[in-house]
C-alpha cells in the first residue's frame, strides 16, 4: 500500500499511536513494537543503517564476518538456508527472506527480526557473552561491568530483552541455573546461556515450515536441552570420578 521509502516512517506513526498497557518501569511484556521503535532509535542516535551499525560495531569486532548477517545487502545465491514457511500475501515458501513480514515490509531489517546465521556463529555470539560476562574479553560498543548490570536487572520473566527460564516450564529444560538467559525466535530457533555454569546451547529449527502449531517444539525444546545437559553432567562425573 506504501511506497518503501515511506513504510518505516508510517509504521513508526503507528506504534507511537498505541496506548501503554502500563506505566513504563512497573511490568515488563515482549513487543515486536518495541523492537522495532529500538531499530529506529539506534538508526537515529548511530546516523547508520541498522544493518551496518550490526556489522561495524558487534559482527566484525567479534570476528562473525560470515555467520550472523542480514541479507539485504548480501547475495545469497550460494547460501544455504532452510526454508520457512508461506508469505501469507504472495503464498510462496520464504527461503533466504526473512519470515516476519513487518521486517519484509521494511526492507528485511528491522530492530525485531532479519538477522540469518548458522548455529556456528550464533554459538559464537554465545560464547562472546559469555565470556564478556566474566570479564574474560571486552568487545564494543559495551563493557564486561554493563553487561553484568544488564544481566542483575529482572523485571517479571524478561532481562533487558532476554527471556530466562520459567521454573518447571521452560524450553530449556530443567537443568539450567537461575543465572540463565537466552532468546527464542518464532521460526524455531533458539539459545541459552547459562552464566553459572558456563554452557551454551543453540537450537536451530524451522518449525513454522508445517504451520504455526507450538505443540511439537514445546516438547522437542525441553527434551534436547534435558538431553544434552545430563551428557554434559555424566562427563563431568566421569571426569570427577
Amino acid at each position: 500500500k506504501f511506497p518503501q521509502v515511506e513504510r518505516e516512517k508510517v509504521l513508526i506513526g503507528w506504534i507511537l499511536n498505541e496506548k501503554l498497557e502500563f506505566k513504563p518501569g512497573t511490568e515488563n511484556l515482549y513487543s515486536d513494537l518495541g523492537f522495532i521503535l529500538l531499530g529506529v532509535i539506534i538508526k537515529k542516535v548511530s546516523g547508520l543503517s541498522l544493518d551496518d551499525y550490526w556489522q561495524q560495531t558487534i559482527q566484525a569486532p567479534l570476528k562473525l564476518h560470515n555467520g550472523l548477517f542480514f541479507v539485504n545487502k548480501r547475495n545469497m545465491t550460494n547460501v544455504a538456508c532452510a526454508p520457512t514457511g508461506k508469505c501469507g500475501c504472495a503464498k510462496e515458501r520464504l527461503c533466504g527472506v526473512v519470515h516476519d513480514d513487518n521486517c519484509r515490509a521494511l526492507g528485511g531489517v528491522a530492530g525485531h527480526a532479519g538477522l540469518f546465521g548458522t548455529s556456528q556463529a550464533v554459538l559464537s555470539l554465545c560464547e562472546n557473552i559469555l565470556l564478556q560476562f566474566k570479564g574474560n574479553r571486552q568487545a564494543p560498543p559495551y563493557s564486561s561491568e554493563n553487561l553484568r548490570k544488564v544481566f542483575s536487572t529482572k523485571l517479571g520473566p524478561w532481562i533487558f530483552g532476554f527471556d530466562t527460564p520459567t521454573s518447571g516450564l521452560s524450553s530449556s529444560g530443567k537443568h539450567f541455573s537461575d543465572m540463565t538467559v537466552g532468546h527464542l525466535g518464532f521460526t524455531g530457533t533458539s539459545f541459552w546461556i547459562d552464566l553459572q555454569k558456563e554452557i551454551a546451547v543453540v537450537f536451530l529449527t524451522n518449525r513454522v515450515l508445517c504451520g504455526d502449531s507450538l505443540v511439537s517444539i514445546k516438547r522437542l525444546r525441553p527434551l534436547v536441552h534435558d538431553t544434552i545437559m545430563e551428557n554434559l553432567i555424566k562427563k563431568s562425573d566421569l571426569t570427577r570420578g
